[in-house]
């Protein structure tokens, strides 16, 4: 990459770390999230459906559930389906009852809802025209995919609700719109378990192949890792494991794959 791609991808980074700075100081604690609410994942939705579809396929299943808020309607990371993330006004009676039993997934065909966020979650993305690059976030220790980065006892998200909206372009046609695809990964880690170094190759390992999805396909754009406390740590094993330099040797890419680690 030349100089000044390398000099936007620092300046993208140091964006994205003023952005928490700037949301822990200064997002308010009000708008508190009335007790039993929780968000769910939801996935393989259909290409073709609107978000005004999914509503109504979600709410004649869930009765019970009232007034249903859609956020990060976005296209998967495979681009055949889509995914969100909903957050219902009464948790539905089915889904508290998996919430007794801890049962993280829940099916309505051909839907899949789930609270773990386990692996790679879009948050946003912004059309194809304006995506130049990936910003991914991996929480720390015990920590939630999306939980870990949002505002406590409220619904604000500061990945999915403020970080679009600071990483914009500043020149050609994506001047002033977003242009990063946000994305949160998810993996199991209690604090016991995290102890175990084999744990945290483990963790690495599961993430590599994830990011294998990204760096699949001809668009190739470079990729911005934030890492919280363990995330760190996570992301570092992944370059012990010299997968980069796996990436660059495949003959299938057909750009660099470039990557700012940020712990």
């Amino acid at each position: 990459m030349t100089i000044d791609a390398h000099k936007f991808l620092i300046v993208f980074a140091v964006a994205a770390l003023a952005t928490l700075i700037d949301y822990l100081l200064r997002i308010p604690r009000s708008n508190k999230t009335p007790p039993g609410k929780v968000s769910y994942r939801v996935q393989n939705i259909p290409a073709d459906w609107s978000e005004d579809v999914l509503r109504d396929v979600l709410a004649n299943h869930f009765r019970d559930c009232g007034s249903i808020t859609i956020k990060s309607y976005s296209e998967g990371i495979e681009g055949k389906s889509k995914v969100c993330t909903v957050l219902f006004e009464r948790l539905p009676q089915l889904l508290l009852e998996g919430l007794k039993g801890n049962i993280n997934y829940y099916s309505v065909p051909p839907l899949c809802l789930d609270r773990a966020f386990l692996g790679l979650s879009v948050l946003y993305s912004p059309p194809s025209h304006d995506h130049h690059v990936d910003v991914i976030l991996v929480p720390g220790l015990g920590g939630h995919a999306l939980g870990s980065f949002k505002e406590r006892k409220g619904e604000h998200v500061w990945p999915r609700d403020s970080l679009p909206g600071a990483l914009v372009g500043n020149g050609g046609h994506s001047c002033g719109s977003p242009i990063a695809r946000i994305i949160t990964y998810g993996y199991s880690s209690g604090v016991q378990e995290s102890k175990s170094a084999q744990n945290i190759g483990d963790i690495a390992k599961s993430f590599q192949s994830s990011l294998m999805e990204l760096v699949r396909g001809s668009d190739l754009r470079p990729i911005v890792l934030i890492g919280h406390s363990m995330g760190g740590l996570v992301i570092k094993e992944v370059q012990s494991l010299r997968c980069l330099l796996q990436w660059r040797s495949n003959t299938d890419i057909r750009k660099d794959v470039d990557i700012i680690i940020t712990v």
